[in-house]
C-alpha cells in the first residue's frame, strides 16, 4: 500500500451534475470545447466506492452520506452533508481524509467534523461504529479534464461511466460533473450552456447517493411532491434581495418537483410543478419595475407554462368534470368511453411534459434562469419610477404591491353582474395572483392576520374554480368534437350539461364573492 500523507480536510464543493446518454459519450470526449480549454491531457482512473449506513439508516436520516473510496491501493473516507441544491447547482459540505486500509476510521472522522456541527451528535454515538455496514457499491471509470476558462475560472470536468450495485442489482451511471475550483459560479453555468449547444445533456434527476439508497431500499416510498415553502423575508432586506429570495424559492419548487416527477409521475408532483411555474410568473409580474427577465428566456418560460397548463386542463376534464357529468346521465351515450379517451389524451400530455423535462431545451432554461438570478437584469432606476420602488423597504414594497393587486381584484369583482366566462376567469386570475403575493410577503405581517385573509382568499378561488373548469372543459370538448366523431353523442350531452351549469356556477361565484373579506390594511 502506498503511503498517503495528505491530511484530512473539510471543504465545500460546488458542482453541476448532468446526465448523458451512453450513445453521446464519444461525441462528448471529442468535443472541441474540452480541447480548447483543457490545460493538459485528460486523466482516466477507476474508482471503487462503498457506502455505509446503519440498519435503520441513521446517516441517511441526517441527510448525509458516508463512503470509503479506493483508488489503486489508497483509501479515502468521505462524509458529505447535504447543502444547497439550487437550480442544478449543488453546494455541500464535505469532510475527507485518508485511512490506512479498507476500513472506516470513525474516531478520525469525529475529530475532523468537530463537536459543534449538525452531524457531531450522530457521530458521537459510540454504537455507530459497531452498527455501520456496507449498503451499496459504485464502480466508475472517471475521465477528468482540468479546464481553465477565459477570465481565469477553473473547472474540473469529469465524465463518469459505471454502475451502482447492491446484492446483484445494478443501476448504470453515465453522468458529467463540473466542479468549480476557482472563479465565479456564473462562469461554470456559462460554460455548461455552451456545452449544451453541442452535446445533449439533461439535469440529473437524482444523485448517485439517492439512486444507491433507492436500489437497496425499494420498499421506501418515492420522494413526495415539494410544496410551497414560506419565504423568510425581513424588513431590513433591500427589494432586490427580497426579489432574489422569492424567485429562488419558486425555482427550487420547479426544479425539485421536475426531478421527482421524472422518477415517478403523480398528479400532486405535476400540480406542484405547475404551481411553481405560476408562482414564478407571478413574482416576475410583481417585480416588473425592479428586474426584467431577458427576452430570450420569456418565451422559454411561456413554453413550459403552456405544456403544464395542458396537463392541468385535460386532467381536470378526465377526472372531476366528466365524472360529474356521468353521474347525471341517464342514457347510455358513451360517456365512460369518452372519459377513457380523455384520460388517454391526459396521459399523452403527461408524457409530453416528462419528455420536455428531460430535454436539452428545459436544461438550458434551468441553467439560464440560474445564471440570470445571480446577476438579474435590473431596470433602469431612472425609468418608470424604478428608483422610487428600489429605494422602498421590503415592507413598503409589499404594502404597495398588495394594494395594487387587491385594487385589481376588487375592480374586476365589481363587474360580476353579467354571466361572462371570460369575466369570471379574470376574477379568478386576479384572486390567484393576489394569493401568490400574499404568500410571498406573509413573513412581513402578523401570522394570524395573514392566515385569516389567506383562508378568505382560498375560499374565493375555490368557489370560482368550478366556473373556470366549465369554460375550459367546453373548449376541450369542442376540440374533440371536430376530430373524434365516435364520441359525438357523449360530447354533445356533456357540453349541453356544462352549459346548463353556467348559471349555477355564476350563483355560486357571486355567493363566494360576497363572502370574500378584503384585507383592510391593503386599502
Amino acid at each position: 500500500m502506498k503511503p498517503h500523507n495528505e491530511p484530512a480536510k473539510e471543504s465545500q464543493e460546488m458542482a453541476l451534475k448532468l446526465q448523458i446518454s451512453s450513445a453521446d459519450v464519444e461525441q462528448l470526449r471529442t468535443n472541441p470545447l474540452l480541447e480548447q480549454y483543457a490545460v493538459a491531457a485528460p486523466q482516466t482512473k477507476n474508482l471503487s466506492s462503498t457506502y455505509y449506513d446503519t440498519p435503520d439508516f441513521q446517516i441517511k436520516r441526517h441527510n448525509a452520506s458516508l463512503r470509503l473510496r479506493q483508488l489503486e491501493d489508497t483509501y479515502v473516507q468521505t462524509l458529505q452533508a447535504a447543502g444547497v441544491k439550487n437550480i442544478g447547482l449543488h453546494q455541500q459540505c464535505e469532510w475527507e481524509g485518508p485511512v490506512g486500509g479498507p476500513a472506516l476510521d470513525i474516531p478520525m472522522l469525529r475529530n475532523l467534523v468537530g463537536r459543534h456541527t449538525p452531524l457531531s451528535g450522530m457521530l458521537g454515538t459510540r454504537l455507530l461504529d459497531q452498527r455501520l455496514h456496507p449498503i451499496f457499491d459504485t464502480r466508475v471509470t472517471r475521465t477528468v479534464w482540468d479546464l481553465r476558462l477565459p477570465g481565469g475560472a477553473e473547472i474540473a470536468f469529469a465524465l463518469d461511466q459505471g454502475a451502482i450495485a447492491h446484492e446483484g442489482l445494478q443501476e448504470p451511471i453515465s453522468e458529467v460533473a463540473l466542479e468549480l475550483k476557482a472563479g465565479s459560479p456564473q462562469k461554470l453555468l456559462d460554460f455548461a450552456g455552451q456545452l449544451l449547444d453541442t452535446v445533449p445533456l439533461s439535469i440529473g434527476s437524482t444523485s448517485e447517493v439517492e439512486r444507491g439508497y433507492a436500489l437497496c431500499t425499494p420498499s421506501l416510498d418515492m420522494p413526495v411532491a415539494l410544496k410551497t415553502s414560506r419565504t423568510q423575508l425581513s424588513n431590513s432586506m433591500t427589494v432586490v434581495q427580497g426579489f432574489r429570495m422569492i424567485v429562488t424559492d419558486c425555482l427550487a419548487q420547479i426544479q425539485e418537483n421536475a426531478s421527482r416527477l421524472i422518477q415517478e409521475d403523480t398528479p400532486e408532483k405535476m400540480r406542484q410543478l405547475h404551481l411553481g411555474v405560476r408562482r414564478l410568473r407571478a413574482a416576475m409580474a410583481l417585480f416588473k419595475d425592479i428586474a426584467a427577465l431577458p427576452e430570450t428566456l420569456q418565451p422559454e418560460l411561456d413554453w413550459l407554462a403552456v405544456e403544464l397548463r395542458a396537463v392541468r386542463d385535460w386532467d381536470a376534464l378526465s377526472t372531476s368534470t366528466l365524472a360529474l357529468v356521468e353521474r347525471v346521465a341517464t342514457d347510455d351515450i358513451g360517456l365512460p368511453a369518452l372519459r377513457q379517451a380523455v384520460a388517454g389524451i391526459a396521459q399523452e400530455k403527461h408524457a409530453q411534459v416528462i419528455a420536455a423535462l428531460k430535454s436539452v431545451r428545459y436544461t438550458k432554461l434551468t441553467l439560464s434562469l440560474a445564471g440570470w438570478l445571480r446577476e438579474p437584469v435590473l431596470r433602469d432606476p431612472a425609468a418608470d419610477g424604478g428608483r422610487r420602488r428600489q429605494q422602498l423597504s421590503m415592507r413598503q414594497f409589499a404594502d404597495t404591491s398588495l394594494r395594487q393587486q387587491q385594487r385589481r381584484l376588487l375592480k374586476r369583482g365589481e363587474k360580476l353582474q353579467n354571466v361572462d366566462p371570460q369575466m369570471w376567469h379574470g376574477v379568478r386570475t386576479a384572486a390567484r395572483r393576489m394569493g401568490y403575493a400574499n404568500g410571498f410577503f406573509q413573513s412581513l405581517y402578523p401570522a394570524k392576520k395573514v392566515k385569516r385573509y389567506g383562508r378568505s382568499l382560498s375560499a374565493l378561488q375555490d368557489g370560482l374554480k368550478w366556473f373556470d373548469d366549465i369554460s375550459v372543459a367546453d373548449g376541450l370538448l369542442h376540440q374533440m368534437e371536430n376530430s373524434q366523431q365516435d364520441f359525438s353523442a357523449g360530447i354533445g350531452f356533456a357540453r349541453g350539461y356544462l352549459r346548463s351549469e353556467i348559471n349555477q356556477g355564476e350563483r355560486q361565484g357571486a355567493k363566494h364573492w360576497k363572502q370574500f373579506t378584503p384585507w383592510k390594511a391593503f386599502r
